[in-house]
C-alpha cells in the first residue's frame, strides 16, 4: 500500500501530512481531476457493457434480469453481491478451476450434489426473511 501511496504522491495526485503519529493523505486538485476522468471512463465502460448485455438479450430472446441487477449495482458503485461479493468471486474461481480439471464421475457428482444442497439451503434461508 505504501509504495502505491508514494507513487501517487510523486505524480502529485495526492499530498500527505503528519498529524500526531499518523500520516493523512489528501487528493490534490490534479488528483481530483484524474479521479473524475477515471470515473467518467468507468461510466462509459459500464454503459457499453449494458448496451452489449441488452443486445445479447435481444439476440438470445431471453431476459437476464439477474445480470441487469448486477450491472445496476456496479453502476451505483455498489458491490455486485453486497457483503457476499468476496465469497461469490472466490466461489466462481473455485468452480471454474473444478470445471477445467479431469475429474472422475464420482467427483463431478459430489460437486453437483454440493451445489444443489447449497443452493437449496440458501433458498431456505432467503424464504425465512
Amino acid at each position: 500500500m505504501y509504495p502505491l501511496l508514494k507513487d501517487l504522491e510523486r505524480q502529485q495526485l495526492i499530498s500527505s501530512s503528519i498529524q500526531k503519529r499518523s500520516t493523512l493523505y489528501h487528493l490534490t486538485a490534479l488528483g481530483k481531476k484524474h479521479l473524475r476522468e477515471l470515473l467518467s471512463h468507468r461510466q462509459e465502460m459500464l454503459a457499453k457493457l449494458d448496451r452489449t448485455h441488452k443486445y445479447m438479450e435481444h439476440i438470445c430472446g431471453q431476459k437476464q434480469s439477474d445480470m441487469k441487477q448486477i450491472f445496476q449495482r456496479i453502476v451505483q458503485g455498489k458491490a455486485p453481491f453486497g457483503v457476499f461479493t468476496f465469497n461469490a468471486l472466490h466461489f466462481r474461481k473455485t468452480l471454474f478451476k473444478a470445471s477445467t480439471l479431469s475429474l472422475t464421475d464420482k467427483q463431478k457428482h459430489q460437486i453437483k450434489t454440493l451445489l444443489h444442497q447449497t443452493t437449496k439451503e440458501i433458498d431456505t434461508i432467503c424464504k425465512k426473511s
